[in-house]
């Protein structure tokens, strides 16, 4: 009995990560024109899932830090390779031993610094 449950939760959970990939898809479609313009509707869905789990197994997870960081993705690269120094952006989200949100936040003054 155990076991369905567990299987009914991922099953759940799954459908609520694809209709949230839904919405921001629609969202980052619609205010990153120039980098999206070229991704089909199921191309940009994917892209948002692939980058929501890849934060998730960071222990990243809250709605507004996720928005914050897919807009970070998309303005700078999915490995921040748009930027001059990739691998420090990699070791701050990695950083899984502090906050999401200090993380985003010292990503942020990175990219302050970066794009100064």
């Amino acid at each position: 009995m155990l076991t369905i449950r567990e299987e009914q939760m991922a099953v759940l959970t799954q459908r609520r990560q694809n209709l949230v990939s839904a919405e921001l898809a629609e969202l980052f479609r619609d205010d990153f024109k120039p980098t999206f313009q070229f991704y089909s509707e199921k191309q940009l869905n994917h892209w948002v899932n692939e980058h929501i789990d890849y934060l998730t197994k960071r222990n990243i997870t809250g709605k507004e830090t996720v928005i914050s960081f897919l807009e970070l993705f998309a303005i700078l690269g999915s490995s921040f390779e748009r930027s001059n120094n990739p691998e420090q952006a990699l070791e701050l989200i990695n950083q899984t031993e502090r906050s999401e949100e200090i993380r985003l936040d010292n990503i942020l003054k990175w990219v302050g610094k970066e794009l100064a």
